[in-house]
C-alpha cells in the first residue's frame, strides 16, 4: 500500500481519536447523534488533510486503523445474520493483526500510536453510523467497543515487538 494512503488514515484516525476525546469531555449527553456524526466526519476528513502536510512516515498506525474499522464492519455484517461470541471477537482481532507484520513501524511514534488508533477505527464506525440506526441492540456496540480495546492493545504490543525485533536484526 502507498505511504500516502496508510499517512492519511493515520491522520485521519488520529484526529477521529481526538474528536472523540472532545465529544466525550466537552460535549452534552443530549447531543443529537447527527451533530456526533457530523464531528467525526470533519474529523477524518480533517486528518486526511492534515497528513497531507506532514512528511512523517506511520505505516503500522496507518495499517493499524484500517483493521480497526474493517473488524468493526466485519463484526456488524456478521451480527446480522449470527449471534458472535466474545471469543469469536478474539478470533477476528487475531486476523486483523496479521497486515501489521507487513507493514512494520517505521519507528518509535509509528509503534506508540498502532495502539490507540485501532482504537480509534471502530469508534469512528460507531460514531458514524450511529445516526444510521444500524444498531438494533446494545449488544453489537459493546462488542464493537470491546474489539476496539482488545485489539488496540494488541496492535500495540505486536508493534512494539516488531519494532524491536527490527532493531535487534539492525544491530547485528
Amino acid at each position: 500500500m502507498r505511504t500516502e494512503v496508510l499517512n492519511a488514515s493515520a491522520g485521519a484516525g488520529l484526529l477521529s481519536l481526538v474528536a472523540f476525546f472532545a465529544i466525550i469531555r466537552l460535549l452534552p449527553e443530549w447531543t443529537s447523534t447527527t451533530t456526533v456524526m457530523k464531528i467525526f466526519v470533519i474529523a477524518v476528513l480533517g486528518g486526511i488533510g492534515l497528513s497531507l502536510s506532514v512528511k512523517r512516515e506511520l505505516r503500522a498506525s496507518g495499517i493499524s486503523y484500517l483493521t480497526g474499522v474493517s473488524v468493526a464492519l466485519v463484526l456488524i455484517a456478521l451480527l446480522q445474520f449470527w449471534n458472535i461470541s466474545p471469543s469469536t471477537v478474539l478470533v477476528l482481532v487475531v486476523v486483523s493483526l496479521l497486515p501489521l507484520r507487513f507493514y512494520p513501524p517505521s519507528g518509535l511514534l509509528d509503534a506508540l500510536l498502532t495502539g490507540p488508533l485501532y482504537f480509534s477505527g471502530p469508534i469512528t464506525v460507531l460514531g458514524l453510523l450511529a445516526p444510521l440506526k444500524v444498531f438494533e441492540s446494545v449488544a453489537l456496540p459493546l462488542l464493537i467497543v470491546y474489539a476496539g480495546f482488545i485489539g488496540g492493545i494488541a496492535a500495540f504490543i505486536f508493534s512494539v515487538v516488531l519494532l524491536l525485533v527490527g532493531m535487534r536484526t539492525n544491530l547485528k
